[in-house]
């Protein structure tokens, strides 16, 4: 059973922290109008939420839903973590088996991949899937990430639900990320590895744009055919890897006019064009606008802000 929980919103955190039962226990009987999550440290949590009957052990994780009955069936030992939550845009998913839903999550990440990582657009919805019951196979990651979390809540320093908020939402994004994983194939198969060359390209690219970048240097780096990962590249994002340091180098050069008072000449070197001139020739093309006529119309912006 899979949940959507809009990622455009925080939670907001009721309850967090938790609790080590050390002699056979049994969870009591209640109905709430809060999500609540249970991840377990060790030990086993026997849960039923309705009719279903849950037997959580180390690793495992639940979301309990608001206004449905959740009583423990079985007295046991635990040590779990426990987040008393609310939060306005999530549900379960009901219209659809989670096989076309897997299918839905696997078009989304190769939408991601093939993103402009240097854009504004965040890529894909804001919609995150996340497994109402699912076992956490990066037991230690998760277990560092909700200490770290509790420090925080328990630290209660300025703003610590909001940060607690934030690592929830982090929380459920990454579980999204590992569950969609494990239920396809996508590193080998699902996506051609060019595609994810064509994505590591980019981010060399946003890395080292500030210097000279040979299509030779791409392919020894990424041992693959320019000519080939250029198509690809281009199939992905639109522009070919050419243009698309161009574009990076122009972007760069515009927040340096917006926020410096450097020379043009300068801005030039530090975005990797070498050339004044050529600088100047290569923003007007990108921007229709000279970097002096672009500083006068930005300046004018913020004067009539």
């Amino acid at each position: 059973m899979l949940l959507c929980i809009d990622t455009d919103h925080l939670p907001d955190i009721l309850n967090f922290g938790h609790v080590n039962y050390k002699e056979p226990w049994v969870h009591f009987q209640r109905i709430t109008d809060e999500h609540i999550l249970y991840i377990v440290i060790s030990g086993n949590l026997y849960v039923k939420e309705g009719t279903e009957e849950y037997s959580l052990s180390k690793g495992d994780m639940l979301i309990l839903e608001p206004n449905i009955l959740h009583k423990g069936y079985k007295a046991s030992c635990c040590h779990y973590f426990y987040i008393h939550f609310r939060h306005p845009r999530i549900w379960r998913v009901t219209d659809r088996p989670d096989e076309e839903v897997h299918k839905e999550m696997l078009q989304k990440r190769i939408l991601s991949f093939t993103s402009d990582i240097a854009s504004e657009d965040a890529g894909t919805d804001s919609i995150c899937h996340i497994p109402k019951h699912y076992n956490l196979e990066k037991f230690e990651y998760y277990m560092q990430f909700l200490y770290d979390t509790d420090n925080d809540y328990f630290g209660k320093y300025e703003h610590y639900k909001r940060l607690v908020s934030y690592k929830l939402m982090e929380l459920f994004i990454r579980i999204g990320i590992d569950y969609l994983n494990e239920k396809t194939s996508l590193m080998t198969s699902a996506l051609p590895k060019a595609y994810l060359k064509a994505r590591d390209i980019m981010g060399f690219i946003l890395s080292e744009y500030r210097r000279k970048i040979s299509s030779k240097e791409i392919e020894d780096k990424f041992e693959i055919s320019y000519d080939y990962i250029n198509k690809i590249f281009q199939k992905s994002t639109g522009h070919t890897i050419a243009n698309y340091i161009n574009i990076i180098r122009i972007r760069k050069a515009k927040e340096l006019i917006e926020t410096t008072s450097l020379k043009y000449a300068d801005i030039a070197y530090f975005v990797g064009i070498n050339d004044p001139y050529y600088f100047s020739k290569l923003f007007k093309k990108y921007t229709g606008m000279t970097p002096s006529q672009y500083s006068l119309f930005y300046s004018k912006i913020r004067r009539d802000e």
